[in-house]
């Protein structure tokens, strides 16, 4: 009964191969905080080892498509930004994602870019992490587990799936057979 909560009949993405890519960075004015080819590098960073960890326990690839439409598709944007859901500014929401079985937005990241992202702000990785298993299909989780739906604040530590989020994703996208390095 719980496993069938966490998943919610939102659907998953198609295939054994999951394309994903930034369609839209960050504003560097918005965060003169870190030079612009840093912080791109970092955005750069945080989705690649968000993927990385989802892939890890499922049976599907990952492959970044830079400049090409793909599956999982990260933006970063403010306020009014074309659906339905304007960010706030800085604080509450930080990002948001729809679903697969959403047909017009299905796997897009919103990400809210007047937050403070980076090493004195708000944690990327953890957002990003977090953000990827809405857009394969996951619904928020139990409170220790990344798919919580409470941000707990800059972490130095790794994201990592506890065994409900593992079980969660497995239900819907099958175990990993291989293991890249």
């Amino acid at each position: 009964f719980l496993l069938l909560e966490k998943v919610a009949h939102h659907g998953r993405l198609q295939g054994k191969i999951i394309h994903y890519r930034i369609a839209q960075y960050s504003r560097k004015e918005l965060h003169q905080n870190m030079d612009e080819v840093k912080f791109k590098e970092y955005i750069d960073s945080a989705l690649r080892k968000a993927v990385k960890l989802w892939e890890d326990v499922i049976d599907v690839r990952f492959v970044e498509m830079p400049y090409t439409k793909a599956n999982i598709e990260v933006l970063f944007a403010t306020f009014h930004h074309g659906d339905k859901y304007p960010f706030d500014g800085e604080g509450n929401e930080l990002a948001h994602t729809f679903y697969p079985d959403n047909l017009m937005w299905h796997g897009q990241i919103h990400i809210d870019d007047s937050e403070p992202w980076g090493p004195n702000g708000r944690n990327l990785d953890w957002v990003m992490a977090h953000e990827i298993g809405h857009a394969l299909g996951l619904v928020h989780g139990d409170d220790e587990s990344l798919m919580t739906s409470h941000y707990q604040g800059f972490q130095e530590t790794t994201p990592k799936l506890l065994p409900c989020d593992v079980a969660a994703i497995q239900s819907l996208y099958g175990s990993c057979t291989t293991h890249s390095s």
